[in-house]
């Protein structure tokens, strides 16, 4: 098995969703590329930021951070076919744009450029569990190695809401994988919340724990338990229309006046 830490989460979250989307392949509902739009192109900025060496030139890296944001939004609409309504999209550029002297302070604050710095770099896990070899694959975002050789691993965040999806067991993941390929464990790792300009440092502990949690998930993914785990997050849900157990938990939650049912798709055969 081939699983990311994306695919992870899901599970952990609701099994029966990991299985509509990642067994079943069933779509997601429309306009999710709109809605993550804005954070993939500022993730791609900060990408772009170590891969063409901007910091060499402080006054230049603004005006040329700038002019990417505009030319990969202009590049995404048009791949992504994404249709905006009047103005949506010049005030997103505008919101995008305002992180732009956020990054380059908290890179120079954060001390996050190093003697070498790794960005969008695939790893991978072997974890053995139930007698077979299973691969965890993630992609880091950020690594950062200090002149005195210790590592610094960062995850970014290019969304609006701070907090917002910081699991620390990503970073446990990403720690034990970066263990593995560079021979020591990362000396410092956190969140960096691009809009925001904050790095939230996590201390990691407990990996042990960690790392049987990870064997016991697994296992129950080879064993195709996927039971329904209804919470708050029922109510966003794209497998809505296709879980009885989903629809009555948004049911009991529901506000007299508040729509909260999600948008949905037709399920067949659920």
């Amino acid at each position: 098995m081939h699983i990311s830490y994306s695919e992870l989460r899901v599970y952990r979250q609701c099994p029966k969703c990991y299985r509509h989307r990642y067994v079943e392949r069933l779509p997601e509902k429309p306009g999710r590329d709109k809605l993550a739009f804005w954070g993939v192109v500022v993730g791609k900025l900060v990408e772009a930021f170590y891969r063409e060496r901007w910091w060499a030139d402080p006054i230049m890296a603004e005006s040329d951070a700038r002019r990417f944001l505009s030319a990969e939004a202009q590049r995404r609409t048009e791949v992504k076919q994404v249709d905006w309504g009047p103005g949506e999209f010049e005030v997103g550029l505008e919101k995008a744009k305002a992180a732009v002297p956020k990054i380059l302070s908290t890179v120079r604050t954060e001390r996050l450029l190093g003697a070498r710095n790794w960005v969008e770099q695939e790893m991978t896990l072997p974890i053995t569990s139930g007698g077979d070899t299973h691969t965890v694959h993630g992609r880091l975002d950020l690594l950062v190695e200090a002149p005195d050789r210790r590592l610094t691993l960062i995850d970014g965040k290019a969304g609006t809401t701070l907090g917002r999806r910081s699991d620390p067991e990503q970073l446990k993941l990403y720690a034990l994988m970066v263990e593995r390929h560079y021979g020591q464990f990362p000396a410092r790792a956190g969140f960096w919340w691009f809009r925001h300009g904050v790095v939230r440092w996590k201390k990691l502990t407990h990996l042990s724990e960690f790392a049987a949690g990870l064997d016991g998930t697994l296992n129950r993914i080879r064993r195709e338990c996927f039971a329904p785990v209804v919470g708050a997050h029922c109510q966003w849900c794209d497998y809505w229309a296709a879980c009885p157990a989903g629809q009555e938990q948004t049911a009991e939650k529901a506000v007299p006046g508040l729509n909260l049912i999600p948008g949905t798709v037709t399920v067949v055969g659920a």
